[in-house]
């Protein structure tokens, strides 16, 4: 039996592109109702690692940062958020039928982001993470429940 020999052009480093939403929610409280997650979180000041990087191994593993809805305290029954990042690691096989990569294991096993649905090769410089979690719309005033799309690109580390 010959051994299978897989692509090895998505190993490295990719950079964060952009992060969109299924549904148009303000979630910077600026009164703009969109489908821009990244833009409207880069509106708020915040400067993180937007970086993903994919090391080849015996188990492939993937490690990124992933933006989430951190409540400091409540007023008048509105929260008072802060995104932040959760470091999460991934390791993966990679299914050549889908195009997507299987999840074998992640660290940690619980996390605040939200449910990873898929990582997806786009294409050789491309991969896609989409995940369910929950957001606050401050146009409607309530936590709705979230399609959220990372697309992340190969290359240089950008600054």
């Amino acid at each position: 039996m010959t051994e299978k020999i897989r692509p090895d052009f998505f190993y490295g480093n990719y950079n964060l592109q952009a992060i969109s939403m299924n549904q148009m929610l303000d979630i910077n409280d600026d009164g703009d109702s969109n489908l821009d997650f990244l833009g409207q979180l880069e509106s708020l000041g915040s400067e993180q690692n937007n970086r993903m990087t994919f090391l080849e191994g015996e188990n492939d593993e993937m490690f990124f940062n992933f933006y989430y809805p951190n409540v400091l305290t409540e007023q008048n029954g509105v929260p008072i958020i802060r995104f932040v990042t959760e470091s999460v690691s991934l390791f993966v096989d990679f299914n050549e039928n889908t195009n997507q990569f299987d999840i074998s294991e992640q660290n940690p096993p619980n996390i605040e982001v939200g449910e990873i649905i898929s990582l997806d090769l786009i294409d050789q410089l491309t991969l896609e993470v989409i995940i369910n979690k929950n957001l606050y719309d401050f146009q409607e005033n309530e936590w709705k429940a979230v399609t959220v799309n990372y697309q992340f690109v190969r290359g240089l580390i950008s600054t």
